[in-house]
């Protein structure tokens, strides 16, 4: 079933890459591995201003959002969907 979840999660973001790209899906980045927690999962994936945001669920250490550049297929930065501890005003 891990198998699955994976391969089926390396599709997605390949296709999504590629779509973003203006390329063709043959063209795509090929395999993206980015290193998070086991028990994380992607909860939804989109694109905007030429990055790939991917939304990430499971327990807190999983309140995620990844940003790849889908050119490279590099993390180029992540979003903490933590609570802070200051007040907001």
């Amino acid at each position: 079933m891990g198998v699955l979840i994976v391969a089926g999660f390396a599709f997605v973001v390949i296709t999504i890459a590629g779509r973003v790209s203006g390329g063709d899906p043959g063209d795509a980045i090929g395999d993206l591995k980015i290193d998070v927690d086991p028990a994380c999962r992607m909860a939804d994936a989109w694109s905007a201003d030429g990055l790939l945001f991917l939304r990430l669920s499971g327990p807190e250490v999983c309140d995620l959002v990844l940003l790849v550049n889908p050119k490279s297929g590099r993390q180029v930065g992540q979003i903490g969907l933590g609570q802070s501890s200051a007040p907001v005003e």
